[in-house]
């Protein structure tokens, strides 16, 4: 089986999303790998998180500090509830001979309130309302990461490689009064997921071990009866298998008159496995289909997930995939004999 290329456009409708936001009182961050690929340093104040991201920083604390917090803020719709969450860093010249106090385990005397260290100049990594194509900004959206020389096929700069496929995907979320049984329900709302107006269920049996072609798989043009059709806010989208490549990102207004932040760039693409599509506007991800299988493809918002934002991308033929061992059971077929 060949390396076959693939382009990806996300697409999310205007609204606010939650993620959150860790931020330093008085030293700096200096963001190295992300969600484990190598990246070439960049030192912010903050970096913004959603579920399914990480990120491997080096501390820089400012001269003559012995002690500074660190704080994890709710962003988004957690703003107007204020949540945070902080601890006590402190500075010491040798473990080995430090002695801590009491006063170092006593909760802070004065505890800060959820806008103490508001800084409009501030530079932040990540953050979804950052407008990409800014050049005098200060803060950094992830396709502003220019990676380290990562080994193909994952690393390398896939820009201006020829694609084979090009799969937009749009995500949203849509209140509805009817209560299918598999989506969260609020009252009598329930919260439906999708993706190209589509709401996903899991599949009856696991794909990779068992005979997919009976299998209803759903697209524009294919809408079975167990596939309903279709809110916005910005989503955190994790893809199976293989890392992509970050090539663009921004606001859809950006996207659709072509001036986008990094449209020339001629960086080494950040490459990572989750990455948070701005509310209201787009990345573009290239990767290339070397790992054959069934991968999962959904927001990391789990509840979002489960109430069908998620998808299966299909890498390869089943000739091409790891055959399940003899007599591997069928589904359904899970408990051993009684004796």
């Amino acid at each position: 089986m060949g390396y076959k290329l693939i382009a990806i456009i996300f697409l999310v409708p205007l609204s606010i999303g939650s993620e959150s936001e860790v931020p330093l009182s008085t030293s700096q961050l200096e963001q190295k790998f992300g969600q484990g690929y190598s990246v070439h340093p960049l030192t912010v104040d903050c970096v913004v998180s959603q579920s399914g991201e990480r990120y491997d920083v080096v501390l820089h604390a400012k001269p003559n500090f012995n002690e500074t917090l660190i704080i994890v803020r709710g962003l988004g719709s957690c703003i107007k509830l204020e949540l945070q969450e902080f601890a006590r860093i402190i500075f010491v010249d040798d473990y080995s001979t430090f002695s801590s106090k009491v006063e170092d385990h006593e909760p802070l005397a004065i505890r800060p309130n959820y806008t103490s260290f508001e800084n409009p100049w501030k530079s932040t990594l990540n953050h979804p309302q950052t407008n990409c194509a800014d050049p005098n900004s200060n803060s950094y959206c992830v396709a502003a990461l220019e990676s380290k020389n990562i080994y193909p096929p994952i690393g390398g700069s896939l820009r201006n490689e020829p694609v084979e496929k090009v799969i937009p995907f749009e995500f949203r979320v849509r209140a509805v009064f009817d209560r299918p049984s598999h989506y969260f329900t609020a009252g009598d709302l329930a919260a439906v997921g999708m993706i190209n107006n589509i709401s996903s269920a899991h599949p009856p049996f696991p794909l990779l071990t068992e005979d997919d072609s009976n299998v209803s798989f759903c697209n524009a043009n294919n809408l079975p009866s167990n596939c309903a059709p279709g809110g916005a806010v910005s989503h955190p989208i994790h893809l199976h298998g293989v890392g992509f490549q970050v090539i663009d990102m921004g606001t859809r207004q950006q996207y659709a008159n072509g001036q986008t932040g990094f449209r020339n760039s001629t960086k080494l693409p950040v490459v990572k496995d989750t990455v948070i599509v701005p509310s209201g506007g787009f990345v573009r991800l290239r990767f290339k289909s070397c790992n054959p299988g069934y991968w999962f493809f959904h927001c990391h918002f789990e509840y979002h997930m489960h109430v069908g934002m998620l998808a299966i991308i299909k890498v390869g033929n089943k000739t091409d995939m790891i055959p399940p061992p003899p007599n591997f059971p069928k589904c359904g077929d899970y408990l051993p004999p009684v004796y």
